[in-house]
């Protein structure tokens, strides 16, 4: 009901099929190909938000509830 209120809406859009994922994460493991990201603490949600926007993001943000170091 409270999207409906907000007239909010959830979008998504296709990307591939399962196998390709299967075979995305497969080539990964076989090439020892490794993701980059940078951590971030949920509370700074909107710094991270702000870094990606900006271009100044040098990975991918992700947001890590309880998260407190700096090994990003």
């Amino acid at each position: 009901m409270p999207m409906i209120q907000k007239r909010a809406s959830v979008r998504g859009w296709p990307s591939g099929t399962a196998e390709d994922s299967r075979q995305t994460v497969q080539f990964a493991l076989d090439h020892g190909v490794e993701c980059r990201i940078e951590k971030w603490p949920l509370e700074k949600a909107e710094e991270a938000f702000q870094s990606m926007m900006s271009g100044k993001a040098r990975f991918r943000n992700v947001l890590v509830p309880g998260y407190k170091g700096s090994d990003n």
